[in-house]
């Protein structure tokens, strides 16, 4: 997304792939939890929101170049093609988890949909740890040509 294209742009010109997308990540996951606050005006719900939304292109930006920096070319476009379609499912399922297209007598169903975007966002957290801590960096290296060279 562009408008995300700047913020990301940056970070990977000052850290690695891997930082950016941890720190991208992260920041989607915390602002997702500040709209769980509930003494939080309208102004800093909308401000938390636009955070998640800015980080989200980024970290779906930066999938797609580290994905393509990470797999060997015998299989990179197989293994590109198989990431954009899972995160097309993540894609699909957010318009039913999000407590705003609720009508507002449905409180049981908003009070599940606040459990969900909690789940969401503590995936998120956690996914930034796991690719912290467990990716490889790619920035400065040469791209793998086979299997064997993983």
């Amino acid at each position: 997304p562009l408008h995300s294209q700047p913020v990301q742009g940056a970070l990977l010109a000052v850290t690695g792939r891997r930082e950016a997308l941890a720190c991208l990540t992260a920041l989607c996951g915390a602002g997702c939890l500040a709209r769980l606050v509930p003494s939080l005006n309208p102004i800093g719900d909308r401000a938390a929101a636009l955070l998640s939304r800015l980080c989200v292109g980024g970290v779906y930006s930066t999938i797609f170049l580290y994905s393509a920096e990470l797999f060997p070319t015998s299989i990179r476009s197989s293994s590109v093609g198989v990431c954009s379609v899972l995160s097309r499912f993540g894609t699909m399922l957010v318009p039913f988890l999000s407590p705003t297209s609720l009508p507002p007598a449905s409180s049981a169903l908003r009070s599940s949909c606040t459990l969900a975007t909690k789940a969401f966002a503590s995936l998120m957290v956690s996914s930034a740890a796991v690719a912290l801590l467990a990716l490889p960096e790619t920035k400065g290296t040469a791209l793998p040509a086979c299997l064997a060279e993983l």
